[in-house]
């Protein structure tokens, strides 16, 4: 397993690997500050990778279009600007991550969910729920593994502002 945490030791991002993966990589997006990148042996794994090398490298690109942590609830929402592809990920069971976008009139708006295609899930694994300013879900998003573009157009919505919530399917 590997771990992004605080400084606190508060794991912000986790990863792990089958075994099969020659080489594994994640993006995530944070503020400004000290992280720590910790690797672990599972106890699934408990032997199989004591003395195996491993290697390990941090990039870092600046970028506003990413989803900030920790905005798991509409109060704290990551606002976007339409037009713009933004990066995020659900990095726990427990995490959602919300959105706002705001429109200065009534028009059509196009949402785009994109993700990397896991062969062979067909079940639903995220939701993403267009979410109006007095709370009311007005449409969602269901994307399986296997259908990796999801799109969903919006038409006549009128002015006002908009919450994207994006959450794992509920199992």
């Amino acid at each position: 397993m590997f771990y992004i945490q605080n400084q606190d030791g508060k794991v912000l991002q986790y990863m792990s690997s089958d075994g099969n993966v020659d080489k594994k990589s994640t993006k995530v997006g944070l503020p400004a500050g000290t992280y720590i990148l910790r690797v672990k042996n599972t106890d699934y794994c408990k032997n199989l990778y004591i003395n195996v090398p491993y290697q390990i490298s941090a990039n870092f690109t600046k970028s506003e279009l990413y989803e900030k942590e920790f905005n798991d609830n509409n109060d704290e929402p990551n606002k976007i600007s339409l037009g713009s592809q933004y990066f995020g990920r659900l990095s726990s069971r427990d995490d959602q991550d919300f959105y706002l976008f705001v429109l200065n009139s009534k028009g059509n708006v196009e949402i785009r969910f994109n993700h990397n295609k896991l062969s062979g899930v067909t079940d639903a694994l995220w939701n993403v729920n267009i979410i109006n300013s007095t709370g009311k879900t007005i449409n969602t998003i269901k994307s399986n593994g296997n259908e990796d573009k999801k799109v969903l157009i919006l038409k006549n919505l009128p002015k006002g502002s908009y919450f994207i919530q994006v959450t794992k399917k509920q199992c």
